[in-house]
């Protein structure tokens, strides 16, 4: 790149020095250029007869767009009452058993299809493809509470410290 000098005579002795460089680079390319343009005009044609087509499908499209908005805030909206109801109102904490007591039996509630919806949606997220989300139930672990913590601590850089 060029960089503007004192005079501007300096000045655009650099940029034709740049342009000059480039010419043989540009000369290689012209013949490909060239050769694509009829392939170009025999498809400008299509092109064009697409665009009423294209046309007519955009408010389809919109509409459909609008739709999938809808739903997302929806899912989200019972997404965050699902987790509303798995945190504490007061500690903001997950409510969880004491490690000494076992856990009651609950009676099983009904999930929600939009919390399905969710769950599969993370697990397809997670997996990277569909999956069936055949059962759903809540399992109390102190296991996964502490690898949790295993995994937060080993991600911070442990600095050695040598006197």
């Amino acid at each position: 790149m060029v960089e503007k000098k004192s005079t501007p005579q300096k000045y655009a002795a650099d940029v034709t020095a740049d342009v000059v460089a480039r010419i043989p680079e540009l000369e290689v390319r012209i013949p490909d250029l060239v050769a694509r343009v009829p392939e170009l005009e025999v498809r400008i044609p299509d092109l064009v007869a697409r665009v009423p087509e294209l046309e007519v499908r955009i408010p389809d499209l919109e509409a459909r767009i609008a739709e999938l908005e809808v739903r997302i805030v929806r899912l989200e909206a019972a997404r965050d009452a699902a987790i509303a109801g798995l945190v504490a109102p007061t500690s903001g904490v997950p409510a969880r058993p004491a490690a000494t007591t076992v856990a009651p039996t609950v009676a099983h509630e009904k999930i929600t299809e939009e919390v399905l919806m969710v769950i599969a949606a993370t697990v397809a997220a997670f997996l990277g493809e569909r999956a069936h989300v055949r059962q759903v139930r809540l399992v109390a672990s102190e296991a996964w509470a502490q690898q949790g913590r295993v995994s937060v601590m080993a991600s911070h850089r442990w600095a050695v410290h040598r006197g």
